[in-house]
């Protein structure tokens, strides 16, 4: 049997692989261009070919913009001559004339073969109703035996009611007219395909003094099939490449790839959650084999580093107890499985009392040694299963997750009495001071409580204002006593 040659290839014999599937994706690249070229330039053309028509009709239309002379411009010879233009749906003639530097602007709509003037305006209008009217009152005047005048009369008249008539056409033509928008042609484009409607609109300049634009919108249905059929063929070129991908994917994957997924999914998890002996790529002897032994050595320093820390975070470095990075992380916690067990649960909140004056007689040195006998006096005090924390300065907190009924304020009222007994000497004098701490004291008893419907995140810091509020009662009696108050849950807590 012959020997599978995957097995002993290296990572750069891989990275090989993954170049020929780089290439591949360079000659799909290089379809899609070829795409975009062929049909740039088809469009190209057809807007050439656009172009030719309307540079065909430059010349006389510029002659008629420049004399303002709408009359042969609208003639059914040159509308015809329009019509037979078949991909020429729409055309705007736009314009100043020469002579009489006024606006000159004329469309014309291959759906209805109708031609109109788009700068006629109601005043227009009237203002040819009115020349009618006052040559139809000279032509009244003017004796029969003026036969000469009175032809020159009747041929102004019956040109004044065609040129109100046609006039009445425009205005109509214009206000029911909602065509095509111009916004996208541009000095630097001068055309511009709109792919959904398959059209091409185009402009040319005219040739008169006082410039214009020819802009025509064509109809380029047979672009759409063209287009049909240079997707047809990327998409053919595309899905050979993708096949060549994927069969090359396979073969990387086998060696190279999967074994670095693997590692990659070790690399996400938790540093704490990673187990070492479920990296079966340490066992490898090429590069990813290299990587995976780094990986674990990395892992076992940072693992052992975040156990250490933890360890810092958890405990108050001054006086041993548990940090208010502790209190935070267990005591909602606590609370919430004393209520689901059916247990009470008591939260005592305390601080040294005057222990700014102090701080500020004796210095901070004496201060914490202060706070250090006070800690220790408390965890002589309390009980095994009692949490004390130090959440700050000379603050205290001590979490109570079961008790019988009365033990709390005992407990709380014999840590009061250890720490007033401490008899502590500072700055090496012989004289002995006495401390005093003011407690504040929360509980909350677990009978006929409905714990599974409780928010215990507004829960506990509603319980920990209670026990605070406590304190500032102990405070204002006096300080050095215990002052307390039970929780009461309001119904939808």
């Amino acid at each position: 049997m012959k020997r599978s040659f995957l097995p002993v290839l290296t990572i750069n014999q891989m990275l090989v692989v993954s170049h020929i599937v780089l290439v591949v994706m360079i000659i799909l690249g290089m379809s899609i261009s070829r795409f975009n070229y062929e049909w740039q330039l088809h469009v190209k053309q057809a807007s050439q070919r656009a172009e030719d028509v309307l540079l065909f009709h430059v010349k006389h239309v510029s002659l008629w913009v420049s004399g303002r002379n709408y009359t042969t411009l609208m003639l059914p010879t040159h509308v015809n001559e329009l019509y037979r233009h078949k991909n020429l749906l729409f055309l705007d003639i736009k314009g100043i004339s020469d002579h009489q530097s006024k606006l000159f602007h004329v469309r014309y709509l291959r759906e209805n073969k109708d031609i109109w003037r788009e700068d006629i305006t109601l005043a227009d209008i009237e203002q040819l109703q009115l020349i009618k009217s006052r040559f139809e009152k000279l032509l009244k005047l003017t004796p029969e035996s003026e036969t000469e005048r009175r032809a020159k009369l009747d041929y102004i008249i019956q040109k004044s009611a065609i040129d109100y008539n046609e006039g009445l056409k425009s205005l109509a033509a214009k206000k029911q007219f909602s065509g095509f928008s111009i916004e996208s042609i541009t000095s630097e484009s001068p055309y511009y395909f709109d792919e959904q409607l398959n059209q091409l609109h185009m402009s040319v300049p005219l040739e008169n003094d006082n410039a214009g634009r020819l802009w025509g919108v064509f109809d380029v249905q047979e672009l759409a099939s063209l287009h049909q059929k240079l997707l047809v063929d990327l998409i053919f070129e595309a899905v050979l490449a993708i096949f060549i991908s994927l069969v090359l994917i396979v073969i990387v994957t086998r060696r190279l790839v999967a074994p670095i997924k693997n590692l990659s999914k070790h690399m996400r998890e938790e540093i704490e959650n990673i187990q070492i002996r479920e990296i079966k790529e340490r066992y490898r002897s090429d590069e990813i084999g290299e990587l995976a032994r780094t990986f674990i050595l990395l892992v076992t320093e940072i693992q052992f580093q975040v156990r250490d820390l933890k360890q810092k975070s958890n405990t108050d470095a001054l006086t041993g107890l548990g940090s208010r990075h502790k209190y935070v992380h267990q005591a909602e916690p606590l609370l919430k499985t004393a209520l689901l067990s059916g247990r009470n649960f008591a939260l005592i909140v305390c601080d040294i009392d005057n222990f700014k004056s102090f701080n500020d007689s004796y210095g901070h040195t004496e201060g914490d040694h202060v706070i250090q006998a006070v800690a220790k006096a408390m965890l002589d005090t309390i009980g095994r299963d009692d949490k004390c924390y130090r959440i700050g300065g000379d603050e205290f907190v001590i979490l109570i997750p079961d008790y019988v009924k009365g033990s709390h304020l005992i407990k709380a009222e014999n840590i009061r009495k250890a720490v007033q007994h401490l008899d502590l000497v500072f700055n090496k004098s012989t004289e002995k001071h006495n401390l005093s701490i003011s407690l504040g004291m929360s509980f909350i008893e677990a009978i006929d409580l409905h714990a599974e419907d409780i928010d215990f995140s507004s829960l506990f810091s509603e319980f920990f204002n209670k026990a605070d509020q406590q304190l500032y009662v102990a405070k204002n009696r006096g300080r050095n006593n215990v002052s307390s108050a039970k929780f009461i849950l309001r119904s939808g807590k």
